[in-house]
Order: C-alpha cells, then structure tokens, then sequence
C-alpha cells in the first residue's frame, strides 16, 4: 500500500511539473491567439491601416528575402564544402575553422559594418569619390534588396557548409570505387552520384537558414528592409496596438510552420552510413595549377567578405570609439549580457534535462506527443516569442492586478529565452540519450538507487561532455540575440545587443562597434572551445 501511494505520489509530483512546464512553454502562444482573433474597437483602424497597406509589400519583400538568401547561402557553402572535400590545398583545419568562424557575427552586426562602409558617406564611396571621382553609390547600392541578401548570406552560408561539407567527405569515400569500376570520370561521379544523393543536405539547411532570415530583427531595421519582424516591432512599439502586432505574428507563423515541414520532409531521418575505412580517401577534383587559379581565389574571396573585412572595419571603429569613450562605458552592459547568458544557459539546460530525465523514466504518450511541440521555438523569430511572453503576463498581471516589476521582467525575460532555444539544448543532449545504455538504469535501481539519485550519479556523470557543448551553445545564442532582449528586459538592464539597436538606429556605426565587438569576441571564443572540444574527441 505504502509503495503505491509512494508511486502515485511520484506521477503526481511528475504531471505537476509537466503542466507547469507546457504552460510556460506552450501557454504565451495561447494567449497570442486569443489577442489576435480578438480584435478591440480601439485597434480596428490601426489593423485595417496595416493590413490593406503594408501586408502585400511585407510578403513580397519576405519572400524575396528568404528565396535570395537560401540560393545564396547555398551556393557559398556548396563552394566552400567543394573546396574543403576535393581539393589538396594546405591548411585544411585552418579554413575549416575560418568558414566556421562567420558564425559569431550576428546578422545586425554584419549589417551594420556593410551598411557603414558602403553607405554614401561610408568608407568605400568616400574614397571612390576623393580619389578618382565616381560615385559608387550610382552603381552599388547597399541598401537594397540585393544588398541585404549579400550580408544576410555571408552570415548564415556556414549553416549550409557544415551539412554539404558532411555529405561529401562521407560520399567521396563510399561510392568512389564503384563508380571508378564503371568507368566514370570525376565529373560523371560528382554530377550523377554525389549531387543526387547529397540532396537532402543541400536542401536541408535551408529551412535553418530561413529561420534566421524570419527571425532577425536588428539586421533589416539597420537596411530599413521591411518585413513582418520589423511590422510586429513597429505595432508594438510605435502604433500601441498589441492586437495588430498579434495579427501580424501569424503570417510569420506560418511562414516557420511551412520551412519547418520543408525541413522534416527534406531531411528526415536520413543518415550517412560511412565507412571509415574510405573516409580519409583522397578525391581531387583539379589539377593543382587550376586549384591555385580557382580554389585558393575563392577560399579567399569566401573569407575575406564574410570575416577579415567585417572584423577589420569593426577592430578600426573600435580603436577609434575607444579614443572618446572609455571601456567603461560600457562595462554594464557587458555585465549584463554576460549574466543574462549565464542565468539563462543554466536555466535551459535543467529544463532539458527535465526532457531528457521525462523521456528516460517517465516515457509515455503524454510526454512523448508534446515534446516536440515544447521545442519548436527555435523555429519561431524571436519578436514573436517576445510578444506571446508580453500577452501572457499582461493577461495575469491584470488578472492579480500586479504591475511589470523589474523581477516580473526578468521572469518573463528568462522564460522567452527558455523557450526561443530549448531546442539548442536539447539537441545538444539528446546523443547522449541514445548512448546511455539501459542495463545502466537497473543495475542502479538494483542497489536502490531512486530515479533522480540515478539521474545525478549515473546519467549526468556519463553526459558531461554534452551538457558542456549544450552549454556553450546555448550560451553563444543568448549572447547573440537581440529582439528578446530588447522587448522584454527590465528597465535599466541594458546588453550589449541592446545598446548596439540603440547605436545603429541613430547612424552611429562608430559606437556600435565597441558592444558589436564584445559580443563577437565571446561567441567567436565560445565557437572556438567547442570546435576544439569536437576536434579531440574526433
């Protein structure tokens, strides 16, 4: 009897924690369906206004966004994963860590370096015009559809690289002897084996790298590219209509909804099953005079916009930004972007082991079916989250007639970044679900160990190394992210990404180097520990 009610107890306290998990993870969505299908009087005209006059110009310009920078992020990861898979050329680690490397630049930062050098008072059309008397900016206009595309992609090809660069370095040691035993040149083998069966990892990043384009904020308020981000945001902020801003978010929704099928239907469950016996195989696709000619230029050219002038530019403002404003400054700032990443890692990562602790001992039709939902977050713009996390709290601070506090902020902060990348943590842990074996759990249970006291001494000990990869993940994205923090911050609490929107929206790209540079510094640091990380255990 006692070990029944110690049982029911047990699944009690279990379902408790679960419903207190799914509201505030599935609960701010709610609520912004209630907010946008009710429509006050109040805020009929502003919706009217929006809606007949700034939708159909915020689809096209999305789409066009999203097709552009998918073709062209593309391609440069195609190129780089060409270059890094079938060629001699030296240095092969060092590149790979280079074209990794674009990755700790946020969009808004890279946008704002191109946007200051090329602008018409920039560095670039300045010297043109001192020195030789032509306007570039007749010519090469930055702040256009064509120029957004460009930065957004220099930021986002890596996703691209690592997945195609995977497939090849697999393909080339699988097939490569068959197709030699058939009589097949490399072009033959390269066009109608490789291509073919790498395409789910061709296509499969792009549903990733669409997510970045829907999500980002600062990098088209910097372009003064509209989409439906930047609508959300100037709803809420600037024409008070939550309702409107809710109405909004449900075109990106179905945007990420639509990509985010793309994705699993893509990609799937697909995987490579390489031998490593072929896997070091040596392909070359050129001579080495026609690499020196075409595969050294491009590796450069790769390298060159995506990081060396972006980092350059930005190391120059700084020095110069430092000379009328001390690091001082800018010391809170940091503080507060680094405790925020801390706090909100910490808090991520115990919430996915929640998961990981649910699908171990607890596994049900329950947990299972909304596990999935709980993580789709990753998949939704960041802007949105913010604005289902604002409705939420607002509908249960009037309920208990309780105002925003800076706690109730902060709360509201760390429960938006919860749920805008618990997928990160999650995914970081998940192999080491698969690599725990079960005989483990009962030799445990066999000397009385409970299920958490098991968890903490057999589990955990097992999975240091992905909590700490899941760690820094997560970490480097909340460094990263900006609308989160911008909308649901207490006052006073100012981060790095913060203070760079708050630069860039006044032209002040000097300044903004300063913040832009701390937080390359960290997620680039953040970047190289796990590539190391990964690279020894290899």
């Amino acid at each position: 009897m006692k070990l029944i009610i110690n049982k029911s107890i047990k699944n009690f306290s279990f379902y408790a924690l679960w419903s207190i998990f799914l509201i505030l993870t599935l609960g701010p969505f709610f609520s912004l369906g209630l907010k946008g299908i009710h429509l006050p009087l109040a805020d009929r005209d502003t919706w009217n206004f929006t809606h007949n006059t700034l939708v159909p110009g915020l689809l096209s310009q999305t789409f066009l966004l999203l097709i552009g920078t998918c073709f062209l992020s593309t391609l440069l990861g195609f190129t780089s994963a060409f270059i890094m898979s079938f060629s001699r050329l030296s240095s092969k680690k060092l590149l790979h860590l280079l074209f990794l490397l674009p990755l700790a630049f946020p969009i808004y930062v890279q946008s704002f370096i191109y946007v200051g050098l090329f602008e018409y008072a920039g560095t670039v059309p300045s010297f043109f015009r001192e020195q030789f008397s032509i306007n570039l900016n007749e010519f090469i206009s930055i702040k256009s559809t064509l120029g957004v595309i460009f930065v957004f992609s220099l930021t986002l090809f890596p996703y691209s690289y690592l997945f195609i660069k995977r497939s090849f370095d697999n393909m080339k040691g699988q097939f490569l002897r068959t197709s030699q035993s058939l009589g097949l040149n490399f072009t033959q083998y390269f066009l109608k084996i490789v291509i073919p069966y790498s395409m789910p990892w061709i296509l499969g990043p792009m549903a990733i790298i669409s997510m970045e384009t829907l999500s980002d904020f600062g990098g088209v308020s910097v372009f003064n590219y509209n989409t439906f981000t930047l609508a959300i945001y100037t709803a809420f902020t600037d024409l008070f209509s939550l309702a409107s801003a809710a109405r909004l978010s449900f075109y990106l929704l179905i945007f990420s909804l639509l990509f985010l099928t793309f994705e699993k239907k893509v990609l799937g469950n697909k995987k490579f099953n390489h031998s490593r016996k072929f896997h070091n195989q040596k392909v070359y696709a050129l001579s080495a005079k026609w690499e020196r000619i075409i595969l050294w230029p491009l590796s450069f050219m790769i390298i060159l916009f995506s990081l060396i002038i972006p980092f350059g530019q930005l190391s120059y403002w700084a020095f110069y930004a430092l000379q009328t404003a001390g690091l001082g400054l800018f010391t809170p700032y940091l503080w507060n972007s680094f405790l925020f990443a801390i706090v909100g890692s910490f808090f991520i990562l115990c919430a996915s082991i929640f998961i990981f602790y649910s699908k171990r001992f607890m596994p049900n039709k329950f947990s299972t079916h909304l596990i999935p939902f709980t993580l789709m977050g990753y998949a939704l713009p960041g802007t949105l989250i913010a604005l289902a996390i604002y409705i939420l709290f607002a509908y249960l601070l009037h309920a208990f007639d309780l105002s925003f506090a800076p706690g109730v902020s902060l709360l509201a902060l760390f429960i938006g970044l919860m749920i805008r990348f618990l997928a990160v943590g999650h995914r970081g842990l998940a192999p080491a679900l698969k690599m725990i074996p079960e005989n483990h759990d009962h030799a445990a249970f066999s000397f009385g160990l409970s299920r958490l006291n098991t968890l903490f001494k057999i589990h955990l000990p097992q999975m240091k190394k992905e909590i700490y990869l899941s760690f820094g993940l997560v970490f480097i994205e909340i460094i990263k992210e900006m609308p989160l923090t911008l909308m649901l911050r207490p006052v006073g609490k100012d981060t790095l990404a913060v203070k760079i929107f708050e630069y860039t929206s006044e032209g002040e790209w000097i300044m903004a180097s300063i913040p832009a540079l701390f937080i390359i510094l960290l997620a680039g640091l953040g970047s190289f520990c796990i590539f190391k990380m990964e690279d020894k255990s290899a």
